[in-house]
C-alpha cells in the first residue's frame, strides 16, 4: 500500500475473528448509486431507514410545487419542467451529501461494534490486538 493510499483509507480489525475491513475515506459511489440498500448491506439498518425516509420526504416536498402547477395549469409547462429540475437537483444533492458521509458513518458503526483501528504497517503500536507478538 502506498503512503497516499494509507491516508485515504482506514483499516479496522474485528476483535473476535480477526476480520480486517478497509474503509476508504471520502465519497462512496456505491452509497450514491444504491442508497439505502448500501446501508442495509453494511448492517446499518437504522441508517437505511432514515436515509429512505429523508429521500421520501425530499420527494414529497419537491413535488409540492409541481402539484400546485398541475392544479392551476395556467402557469404553463415551462414552469412545471423547471420545478422538476429543482426536484432532481435537490434529490441528487441529498444523495451526494449522504455519499460523502457514508464511509465515516460505517467506520463509526464498526468501532461501536468493537472493531479496533489498525495501523497500515501492522507493526507494534498499530492498534491490532496481535501487533508485535
Amino acid at each position: 500500500m502506498r503512503a497516499s493510499d494509507a491516508s485515504r483509507s482506514v483499516r479496522l480489525r474485528s476483535p473476535a475473528g480477526g476480520r480486517v475491513v478497509e474503509i476508504k475515506r471520502g465519497f462512496s459511489w456505491a452509497c450514491f448509486v444504491f442508497g439505502p440498500f448500501w446501508f442495509m448491506a453494511k448492517g446499518m439498518y437504522r441508517w437505511a431507514f432514515w436515509y429512505f425516509a429523508a429521500l421520501v420526504i425530499a420527494e414529497i416536498v419537491s413535488l409540492m410545487p409541481s402539484a400546485f402547477l398541475v392544479i392551476g395549469m395556467d402557469q404553463g409547462m415551462g414552469v412545471m419542467l423547471a420545478s422538476l429540475g429543482v426536484q432532481t437537483a435537490a434529490f441528487v444533492l441529498l444523495m451526494a451529501y449522504v455519499a460523502f458521509k457514508a464511509n465515516g458513518l460505517y467506520e463509526r458503526h464498526l468501532v461501536g461494534r468493537g472493531y479496533l483501528r489498525e495501523d497500515s504497517s501492522g507493526g507494534p503500536g498499530s492498534g491490532s490486538p496481535t501487533a508485535g507478538i
